[in-house]
């Protein structure tokens, strides 16, 4: 029979690997956003009229933001300030926030191609 501690060893290594799976699917779901707006590029196009410069500039602004987030981390170091754990949780939760934002925006920006990208 194996003794107690050995069992507990086991959970643990087990404990571990599901928490890295789980931190790998919740990276992976996290950044999908960061090529949200390219791949519904064309689809925003049809639906809002967007000539090719304002569906090009959706795409950059998207890129801009999570650039800025990831030189505002830096800058601030967060990531020794603050636990990784809290950091992903704020990203997503910030990511997921102004995606449901798009859904206001469509309906409260003007039809205008410019004021609808300066909206998102």
């Amino acid at each position: 029979m194996s003794s107690p501690s050995l069992i507990r060893r086991r959970g643990q290594v087990t404990d571990r690997w599901l928490a890295l799976a789980l931190l790998a699917v919740v990276l992976v779901l996290s950044m999908t956003t960061w090529f949200s707006a390219s791949a519904v590029v064309s689809q925003l196009q049809a639906e809002w009229s967007l000539s090719a410069s304002a569906a090009a500039w959706l795409t950059i602004v998207v890129q801009l933001g999570f650039v800025c987030g990831a030189l505002v981390s830096s800058l601030l170091n967060l990531a020794d300030m603050v636990s990784p754990r809290h950091v992903v949780l704020g990203g997503s939760v910030g990511a997921m926030a102004v995606n449901g934002l798009l859904g206001i925006a469509v309906t409260l920006c003007v039809a205008d191609e410019e004021f609808t990208v300066v909206c998102l």
